[in-house]
């Protein structure tokens, strides 16, 4: 383990500080190209579900088979499952005869249609004021609902709710996992409105439209202890085309999120692969559909078994030098495990330095 991690942290920190001094890691150029052609121009931001991506995994795939990997299956590097995209149709509703405008109608649900009223049985329903925080009304009552549920909530909520119709509930998966998470067996209706109704009727469509995404996974048996698995991954998905910014670029290339940590973990699979020294299995991973609720990671853990996955080491956003210096990395979850301070200790007296990463407080929730 202790030679796994300091490889880790060499491979993932040290980049720019070799950068200076080219001649002392002889993979820089290697690793410039991998970069350079996952945010290139060509890949239009490796948004899921585009010919970009698509050319991404190729060219990942390609390279684990030049590092020397197997398949993870045995077959194919491409690690494929289905994913839910859903298209808003309509909404029709009515409060105490009053019609309601469908850009003040919102639903959380995976089902083409719903539809209710106030005699529905198997709704309940609350109403959020105006003096209420909406998230946290919402999401306590969303922990807590026992049947479906709709959500009357006052019209000054409308800034929040229209964010969060813009970016959720825009794909679905059936991981158990993930419907636990997100209670996906109970849905929701949230109605902007001045007043709670007494009478009210609700009916939501939409259309779901399945498309396959793509994991790229690469595996290196293990030489005694075949059966434990260390992972190494990094998310290879990014934004894709949207607004053009100042210089009216409009294409995220996503150099640094995340096709440095792909690259970072092409070159380990290079590094142990020519080692031939690995007592446990190493299995690595490019994940899609991160930057959208994470489902190419989920579809990953589904497929092994959790208790003989040993360790899991992500790799994200190393491109650039950390704010805190040259040699410095944060851990997301530092406080969670001893990983950070193994680190620590096998380094000591260098100039590498590990720092619980400012967002480890997502971790708490």
């Amino acid at each position: 383990m202790k030679k796994i991690a300091i490889f880790l942290l060499l491979s993932t920190i040290a980049i720019h500080s070799l950068a200076q001094k080219k001649n002392e890691w002889k993979h820089l150029k290697e690793t410039e190209q991998i970069v350079k052609f996952l945010a290139s121009d060509e890949l239009a931001g490796r948004f899921p579900f585009t010919p970009g991506i698509d050319k991404a995994a190729a060219f990942i795939a390609d390279e684990f088979k030049k590092a020397g990997l197997q398949p993870w299956d045995g077959k194919s590097f491409i690690q494929p499952f289905t994913v839910t995209q859903l298209h808003f149709v309509l909404a029709n509703v009515v409060l105490d005869s009053a019609p309601i405008e469908e850009k003040n109608v919102f639903a959380i649900t995976n089902k083409e249609l719903l539809q209710a009223n106030e005699r529905s049985t198997d709704f309940d329903t609350a109403y959020i004021s105006k003096t209420d925080t909406f998230l946290l009304r919402a999401g306590k009552l969303r922990r807590t609902q026992k049947k479906n549920l709709v959500i009357f909530a006052d019209t000054s909520h409308r800034k929040i709710l229209s964010g969060i119709s813009s970016q959720y509930q825009k794909y679905y998966c059936d991981f158990p996992e993930y419907n636990s998470f997100y209670n996906w067996d109970k849905d929701v209706i949230v109605v902007l409105t001045d007043k709670k109704p007494e009478n009210w009727s609700v009916e939501y469509r939409q259309r779901a439209e399945y498309k396959e995404a793509k994991n790229v996974v690469g595996l290196l048996p293990g030489k005694k202890l075949s059966s434990e698995r260390i992972v190494f991954s990094a998310h290879y998905d990014h934004l894709g085309i949207r607004k053009p910014n100042a210089e009216n670029d409009s294409i995220y290339n996503g150099a640094n999120d995340d096709a440095s940590g792909v690259a970072a973990i092409i070159q380990l699979a290079h590094h142990f692969s020519k080692k031939k020294n690995n007592e446990r299995s190493l299995l690595f991973s490019a994940f899609t559909i991160e930057e959208k609720e994470g489902f190419g990671a989920m579809y990953f853990i589904r497929q092994y078994d959790s208790a003989s996955i040993i360790a899991g080491f992500n790799i994200e956003m190393i491109g650039r030098i950390s704010e805190k210096g040259v040699g410095a990395a944060d851990i997301t979850g530092y406080e969670h495990s001893d990983f950070g301070k193994i680190l620590q200790e096998n380094l000591a007296g260098s100039p590498y330095k590990f720092y619980p990463d400012t967002l480890s407080w997502i971790i708490k929730i």
